[in-house]
């Protein structure tokens, strides 16, 4: 079946589209429409036109849009451009400026490369709509994209670094209460075998007594230091811990 002119009743892009099927997604701009009102929506424009009744001025209002919002890009009023660009990327997602005028907002003018997870998700949708529309645009943001998926690529490979640092802090932790504990132990053995020994009518093996109270001694001694280098660990485990929920949060949501 031959195609047949249509509107999107989102963006108002122009399309063709196939009159048997029920719905469709416009390309421009991913929304789900039904075919029979897109084809309809066409025709209402068609007779409106047709009418004189159509404001003429409207094509020179649109690229008044544009224009202000390029004024905005050149006085480097980016978060203005932004919301600008926006709304024409849903009006106008057919056309190329305003998914370029995007990237330039969201980059300002491509001087920011550090970007938190939902930025560079944002900057990656604006350059694929771009190349979809105007591949020769899009080829002057591919190096800048990629430096910035790069960027991105390096902040989660410090982040995976961090917590596996952490773990192995936990894991020293671990083995130093472990010790601690084996030590106390050792300790309270140790001592008890020196009592056997000193008793009366246990005969001989002196040097055997001193030996194993000093042994007793210095593992005594040395089971606070396990225990002591033990909360040294758990303070750096909780700094580390710290620092690694505050980029974590930088990363997924913050700017940089």
């Amino acid at each position: 079946m031959p195609l047949v002119k249509a509107i999107c009743t989102n963006c108002a892009a122009p399309l063709e589209v196939d009159p048997s099927k029920d719905a469709a997604i416009c390309p421009y701009c991913s929304t789900p429409y039904i075919v029979e009102k897109a084809i309809n929506h066409y025709f209402m424009n068609v007779k409106t036109l047709n009418a004189g009744v159509v404001n003429m001025v409207q094509p020179d209002k649109t690229e008044k849009l544009f224009k202000n919002a390029e004024a905005q890009l050149m006085l480097e009023e980016f978060e203005d451009a932004l919301d600008s660009y926006e709304t024409l990327s849903r009006s106008y997602a057919y056309d190329p400026r305003a998914w370029s005028g995007l990237l330039s907002a969201k980059s300002h003018n491509k001087t920011v490369v550090d970007f938190c997870v939902n930025d560079v998700e944002d900057i990656i949708k604006y350059y694929k709509n771009l190349k979809k529309l105007d591949p020769a645009a899009a080829g002057k943001w591919h190096d800048y994209c990629g430096s910035v998926v790069n960027a991105l690529k390096a902040k989660k490979k410090k982040l995976a670094d961090m917590e596996r640092e952490e773990k192995k802090l936990g894991e020293k932790i671990e083995n130093l209460e472990k010790a601690g504990y084996i030590m106390v132990a050792g300790s309270v053995g140790f001592f008890f075998v020196f009592l056997f020994l000193i008793l009366p009518g246990v005969k001989g093996a002196a040097n055997l007594k001193w030996t194993l109270f000093l042994l007793d001694l210095g593992v005594f001694l040395a089971s606070p230091v396990m225990f002591w280098r033990k909360e040294v660990r758990k303070d750096e485990k909780a700094k580390l811990s710290a620092r690694i929920s505050e980029y974590s949060n930088r990363l997924m949501r913050g700017k940089w």
